[in-house]
């Protein structure tokens, strides 16, 4: 089963109108920060407008304070009313109008900031003539507005045109120009977020490419420095989730961690920087099982949410990345208060997020999950009946060729399957079975969800031929359950997990091979007992060992004896 899907906030999310273009706006005029005149006020020019407009949209880049962007938004509004169609600034005044409208969307989440947004970028882009030096610019920021479109609708097409748009700004780009590394930046997070749409390798691979060019073009002490850290930590953290390796998730953790120590108290993105730590401490902690790693997350969690507003668009991800990780810690330690924080913010999540938001499904797919464990724990079935409502709801909501598909459909398959061991309805157990096998089909080689995809097809199967009786479902359910414990792709605790539980299934049935499945437990031993970990968890994992190697030499007894009773 999947044990939920955090969410991967980009660390230029929080402050995506800052641009290595107008960095040192914040420092001009020094009495715009004292006695200014009133956005209505008819003694100042366009010029002093849109001047002021700037000085408070750096600082609410600064600061995150909400009136300073209010403050941008009116200047810019009055500075455009007061330009003339044709006037040579007119483009810049409605890039500007659109940015601020850009960034009190994503402080506040209205779509009709959005919208009016696009419309801004789309005149300015429009006004802006084929080989003005600003037209990477204007590039630039209509790519932004159609990235914002795409990660709050989902729509492909909004996806390909900011990545058309971006390639494009970054093409008319000089070498040497300050902007280069913010472009490459912009091009790196369009491939990401086609990445995690289809999960192509190859946009990953991209993506971490234009990524080590930005970060190797900034300066150490370049205010964007933060930036560039977290994105390349976003980018191992993915890598890691798609192909299992250790040194990526290490990576992540590292650039991470300098992203951090980077960020200024009281910066807009310190929720982000807390929040991308956390994800990597709990994957770290997912894959080698310390403790230590778990209360990591959950405390960088908390701080992040913490710091995030009420009405913040990023405050329902935030809330179901903590609600996550007392998910995990519920698994691991079994407390109920732990399963009832993570079921309270995952319903918060939900009912925080638009209709229509492309985060609807993820967070519906975890509060299925929290449903589950409940339903696993106290055995309701108005859960289990939760958790296959909201299954099916996140599945009708994932668009087809969509990544977590796979996920969905796996998932689906377990509360089926769940929801068959209660009451032994054959039909749950025929759907149980066609969603796991069509997970299986989607999920990509190499993938390092593949040794869990054919685990739980393993059990489908098994379910089947209790069930039925017939020996083939046993025959594939055997040739499932070795390739989840062989396949090199999957972490070795999870491959160990699922060689352990095909041991015991085993040792009722027969037919799995027992001898076998003993002995894929026995040599994954080794890469479960981490070497890394702390006392109090080596001794925990030896405890099992141990367990493992009695029950392994009860079973080779009995088969001798068995061998030697049909010789007799």
């Amino acid at each position: 089963m999947s044990e939920g899907e955090k969410a991967k906030l980009d660390s230029v999310d929080l402050t995506k109108a800052a641009d290595d273009e107008g960095q040192n706006r914040s420092e001009v005029k020094e009495q715009s920060s004292g006695s200014e005149g009133e956005p209505n006020d008819t003694t100042l020019s366009p010029e002093e407008l849109d001047e002021r407009g700037s000085f408070h949209s750096d600082r609410f880049q600064g600061l995150g304070d909400l009136d300073d962007l209010e403050r941008s938004l009116e200047y810019r509004s009055q500075a455009l009313a007061l330009t003339a169609d044709g006037h040579p600034s007119m483009p810049h005044r409605l890039a500007s109008l659109g940015a601020s409208y850009g960034d009190r969307y994503r402080r506040l989440g209205e779509i009709e900031d959005l919208k009016k947004s696009f419309e801004y970028r789309t005149r300015a882009l429009a006004s802006t003539a084929d080989g003005q030096p600003d037209m990477p610019r204007r590039l630039a920021d209509l790519a932004m507005s159609y990235g914002d479109r795409y990660q709050r609708l989902g729509d492909p097409e909004d996806l390909e045109r900011s990545l058309e748009h971006r390639s494009r700004a970054l093409a008319l780009t000089p070498d040497g120009h300050p902007s280069m590394p913010r472009r490459l930046a912009d091009l790196a997070l369009s491939y990401n977020h086609r990445y995690r749409h289809l999960d192509k390798i190859e946009d990953l691979d991209k993506s971490l490419e234009y990524r080590t060019r930005a970060l190797a073009l900034t300066p150490d002490d370049h205010p964007f420095m933060p930036f560039r850290l977290a994105d390349l930590g976003l980018c191992y953290g993915d890598r890691y989730q798609s192909l299992g390796e250790l040194e990526d998730l290490e990576k992540s953790l590292e650039y991470r961690t300098r992203a951090l120590a980077l960020t200024p108290d009281g910066h807009p993105s310190m929720p982000s920087r807390l929040s991308d730590l956390a994800v990597s401490y709990g994957d770290r902690y997912q894959r080698l099982g310390a403790l230590g790693d778990l209360e990591k997350s959950l405390e960088y969690d908390s701080r992040a949410l913490a710091l995030i507003p009420d009405g913040h668009p990023d405050k329902p991800d935030q809330l179901a990345n903590l609600a996550m990780s007392y998910g995990d810690r519920y698994r691991r330690l079994g407390g109920l208060e732990d399963l009832e924080k993570s079921l309270e913010y995952l319903s918060r999540a939900v009912s925080l997020t638009p209709e229509g938001h492309s985060d609807m499904p993820r967070h519906l797919a975890d509060l299925a999950i929290s449903y589950t464990d409940r339903y696993r724990r106290l055995e309701d079935p108005e859960d289990l009946d939760k958790s296959l409502e909201y299954r099916a709801r996140a599945l009708e909501l994932t668009p087809d060729g969509h990544s977590s598909m796979p996920i969905r459909l796996g998932d689906l398959a377990v509360s089926y399957g769940d929801r068959y061991r209660l009451l032994g309805q054959l039909e749950d157990l025929e759907k149980s079975l066609e969603y796991d096998s069509r997970a299986l089909s989607l999920t990509p080689e190499n993938h390092s969800e593949l040794s869990e995809r054919y685990f739980n097809l393993a059990i489908s199967l098994l379910d089947h031929f209790k069930h039925t009786g017939e020996l083939s479902y046993s025959e594939k359910s055997l040739n499932s359950f070795r390739t989840a414990s062989q396949l090199l792709s999957g972490p070795p605790r999870n491959r160990f997990h699922h060689a352990l539980r095909w041991a015991k299934n085993a040792t009722e049935h027969t037919s799995l091979n027992p001898i076998e499945a003993y002995e894929a437990t026995m040599n994954l031993l080794p890469q479960f007992i981490w070497v890394g970990a702390n006392t109090t968890q080596r001794y925990q994992d030896l405890l099992m060992a141990e367990n493992l190697a009695v029950n392994a030499a009860t079973v080779a007894i009995i088969s001798l004896q068995s061998a030697r009773n049909v010789v007799a």
